[in-house]
């Protein structure tokens, strides 16, 4: 596995970030001591997790697909939903979007509101699966 350095400016400090492929849309990631495996799905849908052996929670970020307006969100932190659920419906074009959740889990941030605009790839909710 090769491994490839990227320099993640925060306010006023540099963060080193190592990242390698695993395999087609997986790749490890290396913050500091701390070792991630993401994967990047269809549809704009990216799961970031801790390898099993470091937790056995695993957390989802759902993103926009699409630059445009939030037209709706349909869940609130701590909400349980299931794989399909709807999330939100993103504007764009004068077509709406309807994102749903990939994974069955418990909603944990909500991070977008009815209204807000949005870029493609943006967060709108980070669920806990199970």
């Amino acid at each position: 596995m090769q491994w490839q350095k990227v320099v993640v400016r925060e306010k006023d400090r540099d963060i080193e970030v190592l990242i390698a492929v695993e395999r087609e849309s997986v790749f490890r990631v290396k913050i500091g001591e701390r070792e991630y495996i993401v994967e990047m799905t269809p549809k704009g849908v990216f799961a970031a997790r801790l390898p099993k052996e470091a937790s056995g929670k695993q957390e989802v970020i759902v993103t926009s697909e699409v630059p445009g307006r939030v037209v709706e969100v349909f869940v609130k932190e701590g909400d349980a939903i299931n794989e399909g659920d709807l999330i939100a419906i993103v504007e764009s074009m004068k077509m709406e979007i309807e994102i749903t959740s990939p994974r069955r889990g418990i909603v944990e941030k909500v991070y977008v509101v009815r209204g807000s605009f949005v870029r493609e790839g943006n967060a709108l909710v980070k669920l806990r699966a199970e």
